[in-house]
């Protein structure tokens, strides 16, 4: 791996960690919006981990099925 590499997926680790930290103080504290910035944090770990293009499938899909369940609802 060249030296490049290593720096782009060292920001990426650390850009995505922090979007996902402070994604997870928003569940707590009112004025973060806790989903977008999580899910803002997979996507830019997705960009270079397989296992969080993993999860946000997973995500993308429990998405889809909520919103299919609201609108059978209406």
């Amino acid at each position: 791996m060249s030296v490049r590499r290593n720096f782009r997926r060292a920001y990426v680790a650390i850009g995505g960690g922090l979007l996902v930290i402070l994604g997870l103080a928003g569940f707590a504290l009112p004025l973060l919006p806790g989903t977008v910035l999580l899910v803002a944090g997979l996507l830019v770990w997705s960009s270079e981990f397989r296992w969080a293009r993993e999860v946000l499938a997973r995500v993308r899909a429990w998405l889809a099925d909520r919103t299919a369940k609201r609108r059978d609802k209406s």
